[in-house]
């Protein structure tokens, strides 16, 4: 299809951005059309249609001319022209022939002309009349001048009283403002006084706690440093806890006699055979004879059910401190993180936990959590 050539420049048109002329049926880009691409988006469809070329336009008419007198054909007839100077001559000598008004020209006035001068209509009054006109305007004249002004100034004086009066509200409330905000500022200064105060109060308290709690544990600890806890040992019907702890002592070759022991039970609720057996505590009355106990059962390695002349299948006997919940907890902890780790040597000595990397490394003291990052180092 072949492109639109603008009628107004040399340029061809391209897109769907041009007008067509309804007279002309010419095609016109905006910028020849004087349509900006704005205005050409919000035209509608008709008026696009309706639209005409600025040549087109200027061919119209300016205005009415219905009463623009013609010549009649008898001004253009033959028979009335003769030849081209008489014809021309006769046209300006009869123009009635050619139905034309010709007006008459108004010659301008003469201002200098007496007759053109308007009558003063102030010379025509009588001389005293017009003196006392005079005078009473000459008296009149300031007052009442002098009382519209007043009334006009009397009314911005009222506004200008009104205005004040409400700045001066806003000057009171203003200053009431900033009264409130000093308060505030003082309030909230000696609410962050108040609350660094609490919370330095809150550190120490809970340094405070996490020192009980500590003292709390030693002292729970200190309570079962003569105590051993004896884990795997099966259940039996009348079993005598004191004769299982003398056979044990037995089998790994330490003697504990019957007045040794303070007491023995067992420590959970009695479960099915099922279940696993309850540890036996055993407290002894001297602390010698338990760490005795309990460095001979760390070196065996060979103390069994069977060993003990239980029946059933061989199943380990452990003889371990007594230690706290917590300190359960935290050995447990301490054994899984030695794994990661590559720590070879966790145990307990004193109801104290102890670790060590290797044969060559000190041991290291755990007393909590915090104290497992020096497993990593």
């Amino acid at each position: 299809m072949a492109s639109k050539q603008c009628g107004a420049c040399p340029n061809p048109i391209k897109g769907q951005e041009y007008l067509h002329c309804l007279n002309c049926n010419g095609f016109y880009d905006l910028i020849c059309a004087s349509v900006s691409a704005s205005k050409f988006k919000i035209m509608t469809k008709d008026s696009r249609k309706a639209w005409v070329c600025d040549g087109c336009r200027n061919k119209r008419p300016k205005g009415d001319n219905t009463n623009t007198p013609l010549r009649t054909n008898q001004a253009s007839s033959p028979s009335s022209l003769s030849s081209g100077g008489t014809a021309s001559t006769n046209s300006e000598s009869q123009p009635s022939s050619m139905n034309i008004t010709v007006r008459k020209t108004i010659k301008p006035m003469d201002m200098n002309d007496p007759a053109s001068k308007a009558p003063n209509q102030v010379d025509k009054l009588p001389s005293d009349f017009r003196n006392d006109l005079l005078q009473f305007i000459k008296d009149e004249l300031p007052t009442i001048l002098r009382d519209a002004l007043s009334s006009e100034l009397r009314g911005l004086n009222t506004q200008m009283v009104e205005l004040c009066d409400k700045v001066n509200d806003i000057k009171e409330a203003n200053e009431m403002l900033r009264s409130s905000v000093k308060k505030c500022e003082t309030a909230i200064t000696s609410l962050r006084t108040e609350n660094t105060k609490l919370t330095n109060l809150c550190k120490e308290l809970e340094t405070r706690v996490t020192a009980l709690e500590r003292d709390g544990q030693q002292q729970q600890q200190w309570a079962r440093l003569q105590n051993l806890e004896i884990v795997g040992v099966p259940e039996s019907e009348g079993e005598s806890t004191v004769n299982i702890v003398q056979k044990i002592a037995k089998n790994i070759g330490v003697t504990v006699k019957t007045e040794d022991i303070d007491f023995a039970h067992r420590i959970q609720p009695f479960r099915s055979s099922g279940g696993k057996p309850r540890s036996i505590v055993v407290r002894f009355r001297q602390r010698h004879v338990k760490d005795a106990l309990y460095a001979s059962a760390r070196k065996s390695r060979d103390l069994t059910t069977v060993s003990l002349g239980m029946g059933g299948d061989s199943k380990r006997v452990y003889v371990n401190e007594h230690l706290t919940l917590n300190n359960k907890k935290l050995l447990q902890i301490c054994k899984t993180k030695a794994k990661e780790c590559n720590v070879r040597f966790v145990w307990t000595k004193n109801c104290r936990i102890y670790t060590r990397k290797n044969e060559k490394s000190p041991p290291v003291l755990v007393l909590s959590e915090s104290d497992l990052r020096k497993l990593i180092s």
